[in-house]
């Protein structure tokens, strides 16, 4: 991740939830505009429901290199 998209997501990361969400939505609202593959509201709302999920604790994030480690492992 490049320095200055580091900065934003640390920035976005301390927004409470309500903006953080906002921001979601028009991040999200900014893509479907460039011809890439439309996101429907029911992708919008799996995502909303992901982030209720790591904000409540009810699920534990897990790095890349962790998930790219047991991959790797899983095919030996």
């Amino acid at each position: 991740m490049s320095a200055p998209l580091e900065h934003i997501r640390a920035d976005a990361l301390n927004l409470p939830p309500m903006e953080r969400r906002k921001l979601i939505h028009e991040l999200v609202d900014s893509l479907s505009d460039d011809g890439d593959e439309q996101l429907t509201g029911a992708w919008v709302a799996e995502i909303a429901r992901r982030i209720r999920e790591v904000e409540e604790g009810k699920v534990e994030c897990v790095s890349h290199e962790e998930v790219m480690s047991k991959a790797r492992a899983a095919c030996k």
